[in-house]
């Protein structure tokens, strides 16, 4: 049986099991003498939040043409981008767009969370993520690390109500216990920012060649009958001995 105090109870104002039976009751026990995350970010800021039913208030015309950083992007310490990523963002100045050292936090469907290096785009995130802002270079890679891990991870997804979708606030994300930095992970961060930033730089390049090889496509292709090779009986079909074939097809 474990036995908890009524002084802690009545500390956290909430009857839940889980906020004292769980990983997250372990995070905040042990991170009684640690910073809270707010002491050490700028900003926590919510994503973009809009509509594209033109009748309502929160339209925004760019909602039809601007990429965004969605959910399916968002995976453990990095960003899986795709191709719309890299193009130039449609919208500046705005709190939701993302900034180099951003940690993006997903707030629904499990709590990942993913650095934005200094060679993504600028674009927004949507509602469904959550941007921690303002931490140095080093202590962004180490909250980063620390929020992937599965204590911190318990910490996120416990629900904060009774619902069948837990759904993780600024407000928690503000309060959580940060374990200190060692010292010596500043020399792992770098190493970690550096591979980052080329990796991204890797991603950039090969979308520029994915567009390079669709228009060269398009120009040879550009007189092919799209009909009659959609009309097997008027493609003209030659077969090739096996003997003819060496082990490999590959080129």
């Amino acid at each position: 049986m474990i036995k908890i105090p009524a002084t802690q109870i009545a500390r956290q104002d909430d009857w839940r099991p889980s906020v004292y039976l769980t990983g997250g009751a372990a995070l905040r026990s042990q991170g009684k003498g640690w910073a809270n995350l707010d002491d050490l970010a700028k900003e926590f800021i919510d994503g973009w939040r809009v509509s594209r039913n033109p009748l309502v208030e929160s339209f925004d015309p760019l909602v039809r043409t601007s990429p965004v950083y969605r959910l399916r992007n968002v995976t453990p310490y990095w960003l899986a981008t795709e191709p719309e990523h890299w193009s130039p963002p449609k919208m500046m100045g705005k709190p939701y767009c993302v900034q180099p050292f951003d940690i993006i936090v997903k707030k629904v469907g499990g709590a990942n969370a993913a650095l934005v290096s200094k060679s993504h785009s600028r674009h927004p995130v949507d509602a469904n993520l959550a941007m921690i802002r303002g931490l140095l270079p080093d202590h962004a890679v180490w909250v980063c690390f620390s929020l992937n891990q599965a204590l911190y991870q318990e910490y996120l997804n416990e629900t904060e109500a009774i619902s069948a979708l837990p759904r993780l606030s600024l407000k928690k994300l503000r309060r959580m216990p940060i374990c200190p930095m060692p010292e010596d992970f500043k020399t792992l961060s770098q190493v970690f920012i550096g591979a980052y930033d080329r990796y991204a730089q890797a991603q950039v390049s090969l979308a520029l060649l994915r567009h390079q090889v669709e228009l060269w496509v398009d120009a040879q292709l550009g007189d092919f009958d799209w009909e009659e090779w959609d009309n097997p009986t008027n493609c003209h079909w030659h077969f090739f001995d096996p003997v003819h074939i060496e082990n490999t097809l590959q080129i």
